[in-house]
């Protein structure tokens, strides 16, 4: 009777150093590194789909006109001839007039406050002070608030105040009358009803240019209109600031 030779059981395949058998064929070490793939994948699409969402949320907008602030001194913008609201135009010191608009190249502007004594009699004229940064009266340096309590409390004046305006500096590009000033450089004070009118202007033509609504050149052009105002009882001439282009 023939023997039958035993068979042996086939041998596993030892597997490499330092690798440790997983299930269904796949190493632990071949698993670990496919998982942490799929971790940092995952994470990365997380990041870009959160700084997607922030810069969506956010809609940063860049001020078209920064860059004009301060751009001339304010000093040598305070020795061009001034304009201002007059009865229901544009004057300047001298009682030109200007009619009921001016367009400007604008090429710098800053802010400027005005202390007065709240009174409008010849005498109190005397008291009225200015200041570039609200903090310090122009020339002398002297605290602005301790002057307000000053003129309050020894001269008399209880509504002192102090009164933040805009100062545009600019080239005529026309207006209404006076075209002899045409292209000369001028500075238009704008009192604060005025100057909310400036801010409005440069936020909404901002965030236009940020969308890419309009161009940011012509940002700079601008048209003051005089128009006529009330407010607590009181009629008054406003400066309108909106855009010529």
């Amino acid at each position: 009777m023939a023997l039958q030779r035993a068979v042996a059981p086939a041998a596993k395949t030892a597997p490499a150093a330092g690798q440790f058998e997983g299930m269904e064929g796949t190493t632990t070490v071949e698993r670990s590194t496919t998982a942490q793939k799929a971790t940092a994948d995952v994470a990365a699409t997380t990041a870009i789909a959160k700084a997607s969402a922030s810069s969506v949320a956010a809609q940063p907008y860049t001020e078209v006109l920064a860059g004009l602030r301060c751009a001339i001194d304010p000093q040598n913008v305070g020795t061009l001839t001034r304009l201002k609201s007059g009865a229901g135009n544009i004057k300047d010191a001298d009682g030109v007039n200007y009619g009921s608009y001016v367009q400007l190249e604008l090429i710098s502007y800053h802010d400027s406050w005005t202390i007065s004594p709240g009174s409008d009699n010849d005498e109190s004229k005397e008291f009225v002070r200015y200041s570039l940064d609200g903090k310090t009266l122009d020339g002398t340096g002297e605290s602005v608030d301790e002057y307000i309590a000053k003129i309050r409390d020894v001269d008399g004046y209880e509504k002192a105040n102090k009164k933040r305006y805009l100062i545009l500096a600019g080239i005529i590009n026309d207006c209404d009358k006076a075209k002899e000033k045409i292209d000369s450089v001028v500075q238009v004070s704008l009192a604060p009803q005025s100057a909310k009118t400036f801010g409005d202007y440069h936020t909404q033509r901002s965030v236009k240019v940020s969308r890419g609504k309009l161009p940011k050149e012509g940002s700079q052009q601008i048209r003051i209109t005089a128009e006529g105002a009330s407010m607590n009882g009181k009629d008054f001439t406003k400066l309108v600031v909106t855009g010529s282009l």
